[in-house]
């Protein structure tokens, strides 16, 4: 069964795309908790974040803190990210 997060990768639900690559896709929240909630997914489907291969899990992280987390302190002015 297609999980909500490929519909939303694949463009059959709508998202503000902040990043994509070929692993990873990461999109604003329709229900943020604060301004610029980012969620960062792999584009892999995975059942259980046990499964994530170890490679993939980093290569998540790095852009989540390289290039996510300082664009959305730059975009919200935000004081911690």
């Amino acid at each position: 069964m297609v999980s909500i997060f490929t519909q939303i990768i694949q463009g059959d639900i709508p998202s503000y795309r902040i990043y994509e690559d070929a692993h990873i896709y990461a999109f604003l929240s329709i229900e943020p908790f604060h301004l610029g909630h980012t969620l960062v997914i792999p584009k892999q489907e995975i059942g259980d974040i046990l499964e994530l291969p170890s490679e993939l899990y980093l290569h998540l992280m790095q852009v989540s803190k390289n290039i996510i987390a300082p664009a959305i302190k730059k975009a919200t002015r935000a004081n911690r990210i």
